[in-house]
């Protein structure tokens, strides 16, 4: 283990007494994703829409035709709950899954005409959440935190892979 690393680890261990779950970066980022979920969850149940399938029509909106397997990693839904989603947005019309030609163990999940027209319907309220969430901060403001949300997410995209 390296010395830098040994060293911060101890002050680490010190600073525990100290640690304020309210000012903890992952609480705040959990608090985050839960209060966007349960505000999203009320404007898409007149569409009958779960957020996990609004998460996963996301994705497939910029990676249409990507596997199963590329999209958990996209939404980071348990591969388990993804499969039951897509199975429902499939019996819904709303995504089509087709082999993989080079390999059909693999599954591509392709939006549907009818797909899209749901993200079209999905796209201005999750922008005007988007916007609400973010009232009160600059245009500067909000590029910084993407900048500095992208940094963690390497970060810990590093650890994971270690």
């Amino acid at each position: 283990m390296a010395r830098s690393s040994e060293a911060a680890q101890k002050q680490a261990v010190r600073a525990a007494p100290e640690f304020k779950i309210d000012d903890h970066i992952f609480y705040l980022v959990g608090q985050i994703f839960a209060k966007r979920e349960q505000a999203m969850v009320k404007r898409l149940r007149p569409l009958k829409m779960t957020y996990n399938a609004m998460r996963a029509l996301l994705m497939l909106l910029g990676r249409d035709g990507c596997t199963l397997g590329e999209l958990t990693d996209a939404t980071v839904i348990e591969r388990t709950t993804l499969s039951r989603t897509v199975e429902g947005l499939k019996r819904r019309h709303i995504v089509r899954c087709v082999p993989r030609p080079s390999d059909r163990r693999h599954v591509e999940v392709y939006l549907t005409d009818k797909g899209r027209q749901v993200i079209g319907d999905l796209l201005p309220m999750i922008v005007e959440q988007n916007l609400e969430a973010v009232a009160g901060l600059s245009a500067a403001e909000v590029e910084l935190l993407r900048t500095l949300l992208r940094r963690v997410i390497a970060n810990l995209s590093r650890l994971s892979a270690d």
